[in-house]
């Protein structure tokens, strides 16, 4: 027999939670409001992780709410000046990434970009896990940050077999596997999605060739300042219109 719940009037949750263990403490204070949606409005899910960085242990809740989202209707993009390296580091973290397998190079005095850490984060582990996935065992993958003009880049560096130019269209049609591989560490974003969160912040996603071989794959952002400068402060809310169930059965 089928069921259904109409929500009929707003109901408000408010829970803390306070732990204190080994010296370190947890902290969580949800809040919930339900009401009823205005006939045609679909569901939101927005981010407010303070700090930037998604604790390891966190990651998997972190990933189910993106995937409710996405299926459920569209996911909200909340952009924020966001320092690079605070999103590489704990992205690297996450995949257990150490300078054996991993190369930085930081430009000095980076500017901060406009972006939703949290989303930015979960592309750059998927562009990191492509990118080891396909080197040989003895290169190491590098990821450079550099910036110019109102733009910073965050390149992952490469020395795979790379991707023939004539077929790099294909990398970001979704339910492919060219360029993209298995992510058992996280949500199965893939390169489509990757290129849907970067573009949903104002950014762009592309490949370049290494030289000397392989597949560089170059994130572009804007800086915090240019943005605040061209007065583009309002409407930095944005979001990414999740096709329902599009990253079922897709790659990382």
């Amino acid at each position: 027999m089928a069921y259904k719940e109409t929500i009929r009037k707003a109901v408000d949750q408010d829970t803390k939670y306070a732990r204190q263990s080994g010296g370190k403490g947890q902290y969580g204070h949800v809040k919930i409001h339900v009401e009823p949606n205005e006939s045609g409005k679909g569901y939101e899910f927005v981010n407010a992780i303070v700090g930037g960085a998604i604790p390891k242990e966190y990651i998997p809740a972190v990933d189910a709410g993106i995937r409710g989202a996405l299926q459920a209707g569209v996911l909200a993009i909340t952009a924020a000046p966001v320092d690079p390296g605070d999103v590489i580091a704990p992205a690297l973290d996450e995949l257990d990434l150490g300078p054996d397998q991993v190369e930085i190079d930081l430009a000095v005095d980076v500017p901060a970009v406009l972006a939703d850490p949290v989303l930015l984060q979960r592309a750059l582990v998927n562009l990191l896990v492509n990118a080891v996935r396909h080197s040989p065992a003895h290169r190491r993958v590098r990821v450079s940050v550099s910036s110019f003009a109102a733009v910073v880049e965050i390149r992952v560096i490469d020395h795979g077999p790379g991707i023939p130019t004539d077929r790099r269209h294909e990398m970001f049609v979704p339910f492919q596997r060219l360029g993209d591989t298995d992510n058992t560490t996280g949500l199965g974003l893939g390169l489509a999605l990757s290129k849907g969160f970067v573009e949903g912040m104002g950014g762009t996603l592309s490949p370049e060739d290494t030289p000397g071989g392989g597949l560089t794959m170059v994130v572009s952002l804007p800086t915090a300042l240019s943005v605040d400068r061209a007065g583009s402060c309002e409407g930095r809310d944005r979001s990414y219109a999740g096709r329902g169930g599009s990253d079922e059965g897709e790659d990382s």
